[in-house]
């Protein structure tokens, strides 16, 4: 596949989309779109880039804020290689391979506006001649002439015309020397010729012409299919063609996370794998079952690709030792941590039940009180962690599970951490870990010195989500999330909920504090406000 666009702008910057040969590459919101970017700027079918012919055409698809070509707004046009094209807060590089861009006709390449006077007439020139007149070329041309390395000054190249046999190339001579092309001797004839140090260039001390340098195969172009629903990661025609993609709910998933799926029903070391509970970037958690005991547990299993990483495994085996640490009824315990045919995993606790995320989507939000039951135990969970000197770091709703009898759990551990354990770091300087919305404002500034309050502020925003059926911060893109956490303050829970008592949205307020000093003490503090409104 001969064309693409590389973002060079933006939060995909850096990606590249391949133009398909027989179907459109389209871009805008709509989530089947090749390029989907979800922005308010982007229409939901915005433009669209597709072959015709043996040129690449730019279709908009009369969007609102229009598609932009070299900073002109255009409605169709053709595209040149390192043509900038801007979509919304996402610019592309527009690039086509050099073979490609001799088979494109001269009729179909673009004069540049300062050679505006007297292009047609070049132009027509041009196509009477068969001569292709790009910019690209021109300034390919000089790349293209063999030259001399260390050539005397007396010495020059003669080019190679057009339609000569194989069996005659140029050669260099001296000035003043004929022009005349000799006849290249066969191979052999010429190693007994340069032994006997009869060769002719040799003889008269002239640099002989070197092969020209073979430039490598350039690597292999993938079809650009879709992106994983769950994960995000691109899947590509060649995954797809070899069965390493597999369809989940109607959705065609990536091999990491359809991996994950094929588990399900299978035996899996000790335990037999009954459904799939979730899916992340590195892995996967499963209900499953001890095969001779029959305790039912929840797998969390990390995917052959994401186990390569020292650094996501040393995370798996940090979680399992905090984890042990901590014996709370409502934190989920952690049984055992091993590996099984080259796959990480950690036995936790199995609570039946539906998450706190799952209950604010079913009844849009909670009242004050059944929020503030939910919470207070989570609370008391945390403080009892902090005390031995961890901290959760990743809160959020859809980590809180609420059992059957009602108790709220708190289920994953994956970004806990000992703050006095120094090999606990495994998390660079200046790399944030969490959810956006829910990030304490100096999470979001990757400051060195994190302490319990993080996970105060952490548990306010969810307290608010709980309430309100929102976060606290919403936006396009997680970046306008986290710049509205860090400058903006938090809209008045009441604005979405009425039945807040002036008490409760001042716990909230307090446990959401921009700074850290001005939160609660700790953790049991907080939980012991909460409980009054229980």
């Amino acid at each position: 596949m001969p064309a693409r666009l590389m973002a060079i702008e933006g939060f995909i910057s850096g990606q590249t989309f391949f133009v398909p040969d027989d179907e459109p590459l389209r871009i805008g919101r709509m989530p089947d779109a090749e390029i989907p970017i979800m922005e308010q700027s982007m229409s939901r079918n915005h433009c669209e880039v597709f072959r015709k012919g043996n040129a690449y055409m730019l279709l908009d698809q009369g969007s609102s804020n229009g598609t932009f070509v070299n900073d002109k707004r255009t409605e169709t046009c053709v595209l040149k290689s390192g043509d900038e094209v801007r979509t919304g807060s996402i610019k592309f590089v527009f690039a086509i391979d050099e073979e490609a861009a001799k088979e494109i006709p001269t009729k179909l390449i673009l004069v540049p506006e300062a050679e505006e006077k007297g292009s047609k007439d070049r132009q027509f020139e041009a196509e009477k001649s068969g001569r292709k007149d790009s910019a690209l070329i021109q300034l390919l041309e000089p790349l293209r002439q063999q030259r001399i390395p260390n050539a005397s000054p007396e010495a020059k190249t003669i080019a190679e015309p057009k339609d000569v046999p194989e069996t005659i190339k140029p050669k260099t001579v001296a000035q003043g020397s004929s022009p005349a092309l000799e006849r290249i001797r066969p191979e052999q004839e010429k190693k007994e010729a340069a032994k006997k140090g009869t060769h002719p260039v040799i003889e008269a001390g002239v640099p002989t012409i070197s092969e020209p340098r073979k430039r490598p195969a350039p690597p292999s172009k993938r079809h650009f299919v879709s992106r994983c629903p769950n994960c995000t990661k691109p899947i590509y025609q060649d995954e797809m063609d070899s069965g390493q993609c597999k369809t989940l709910e109607a959705k065609l998933h990536c091999p990491g996370c359809t991996e994950c799926i094929e588990l399900v029903g299978k035996d899996f070391g000790d335990y037999h794998v009954f459904g799939l509970l979730s899916i992340s970037s590195i892995g996967a958690i499963y209900r499953a079952q001890h095969i001779e005991t029959d305790h039912p547990v929840a797998l969390k299993i990390m995917t052959r690709e994401a186990a390569k990483g020292e650094d996501a495994v040393l995370r798996y085996i940090r979680q399992a030792k905090v984890g042990k640490e901590i014996d709370h009824p409502n934190i989920a315990a952690i049984y055992d941590l091993g590996a099984f045919e080259g796959k990480p995993f950690i036995v936790i606790q199995f609570i039946a039940g539906q998450s706190l995320m799952s209950m604010i989507h079913q009844k849009g939000k909670l009242t004050q009180k059944e929020a503030a039951a939910f919470v207070w135990p989570i609370a008391d969970g945390l403080y009892h962690a902090h005390e031995r000197d961890i901290i959760i770091r990743d809160f959020r709703p859809h980590l809180i599970k609420i059992s059957q009898k009602s108790v709220p759990i708190l289920t994953d551990l994956g970004l806990a951490k000992s703050i006095s354990d120094p090999g606990s770091q495994l998390t660079g300087q200046h790399q944030r870990v969490g959810k956006p919305g829910y990030l304490a404002p100096e999470q979001i500034r990757t400051e060195k010195k994190l302490d319990h309050r993080v996970d105060i502020y952490a548990l306010g925003a969810t307290l608010y989500h709980a309430v309100t059926g929102r976060p606290p911060f919403v936006g396009e893109t997680a970046r306008e999330i986290m710049q509205k956490t860090l400058g903006d303050p938090a809209p008045n829970p009441t604005e979405f909920n009425t039945g807040l008592s002036d008490d409760f949205v001042l716990a909230i307020a307090t446990a959401m504090a921009k700074k850290p000093e001005e939160r609660f003490i700790s953790a049991k503090q907080f939980g012991a406000v909460l409980k009054h409104f229980a």
